[in-house]
């Protein structure tokens, strides 16, 4: 489950990306990296 959770919310990232441009992503990108480092933090 932890690989597809990175997986799915990288890929996401991806996508917001391509939506940075037309919207405003950036605070929900930095959520996403800061919750992804905690998680991985938490299973190391």
């Amino acid at each position: 489950m932890d690989i597809l959770f990175f997986y799915n919310l990288f890929y996401y990232s991806k996508i917001q990306e391509k939506l940075i441009h037309n919207c405003h992503y950036d605070r929900l990108l930095v959520i996403g990296t800061i919750i992804a480092i905690q998680f991985s933090i938490k299973n190391k």
